[in-house]
C-alpha cells in the first residue's frame, strides 16, 4: 500500500514473475536492497529496484575431504572444491566474528543494545561474550548426531509400517522440510518434518511451538 509500505525478503517473500528456490543466498542477496529500501523510505527518497539472481553456487561436503559443488544444470565433483567451500566458510563466519565494524556510539553512554545486555546482568552479557555466533537462521540446523538421538526417541511413537509399505516423501525431497505419509492401521496420516529449528528464547514449550508454527 502507498500509504503504509510493507517490505519482506527471503523465504517469506515470493516475487511475481520471479519463481525461485527458497535458498537463504536469495535472502543474503536481498538484504541490501532491502536496507537501502528502508533507509530510502524513512528519509522520503526512491525506492530502489530489486533483481534477484537467477541461479547461485551450491557446494556440498561428501565428508571425505572432497566437495560437488553445483549452479543451474552444471556439476562438478573436486577435492579443491572443499577447499574452497571451507575458505568461503571461514571467511562468513569471521564477518560475524572478528570481521564486524566497530559501531560509533553517540555521545559517552553505552550503545542501546550494550544497555538492554547490562540491565539483563552479567550472566546475561557473560553468555553474550562467549557466544560467537548468535545467528538463528543458518546456525539453526540440527546437526546429524542430535537429529539421530532424536530420531531414536520419536521411532518409539511412530507405529510399525507393513512389511510391504513404507513411509513416503511426498513432498520435498532432498529438502531440509518434508511432506511425509505413513500408514497408521488402514490410516494414512501425512506430517510435516523438518530440520530447521529456532532457539528456545522462552521457557513455555506450547507458546514457542507458536511462534515456530507462525513463522512456518
Amino acid at each position: 500500500h502507498a500509504d503504509a509500505p510493507i517490505f519482506a525478503g527471503g523465504d517469506i517473500a515470493s516475487i511475481d514473475g520471479h519463481p525461485r528456490p527458497k535458498a537463504g543466498v536469495f535472502a543474503v542477496m536481498a538484504g541490501m536492497t532491502l536496507w537501502l529500501n528502508l533507509r530510502a523510505t524513512l528519509r522520503g527518497e526512491k525506492l530502489v529496484t530489486y533483481w534477484p539472481q537467477v541461479s547461485f553456487l551450491g557446494l556440498l561436503n561428501l565428508g571425505d575431504g572432497s566437495c560437488i559443488a553445483s549452479k543451474g544444470t552444471l556439476a562438478m565433483h573436486a577435492e579443491w572444491l572443499w577447499a574452497l567451500k571451507d575458505w568461503i566458510d571461514r571467511r562468513w563466519m569471521w564477518n560475524y566474528s572478528e570481521g564486524l565494524p566497530e559501531m560509533p556510539t553517540a555521545g559517552t553512554g553505552a550503545a542501546p543494545g550494550s544497555a538492554v545486555a547490562l540491565a539483563a546482568g552479567q550472566r546475561a552479557t557473560a553468555l553474550l561474550r562467549q557466544t560467537a555466533m548468535r545467528c538463528g537462521g543458518c546456525g539453526a540446523k540440527v546437526g546429524a548426531s542430535t537429529l539421530t538421538q532424536a530420531m531414536r526417541r520419536v521411532e518409539t511413537f511412530i507405529p510399525r509400517q507393513p512389511l510391504n509399505k513404507k513411509a513416503e516423501v511426498m513432498l520435498g525431497a532432498g529438502d531440509d522440510a518434508a511432506v511425509v505419509d505413513f500408514l497408521d492401521g488402514g490410516r494414512r496420516i501425512s506430517t510435516v518434518q523438518t530440520i530447521d529449528f529456532f532457539r528456545s528464547f522462552v521457557d513455555d514449550p506450547f507458546l514457542f511451538g507458536q511462534v515456530a508454527a507462525f513463522h512456518a
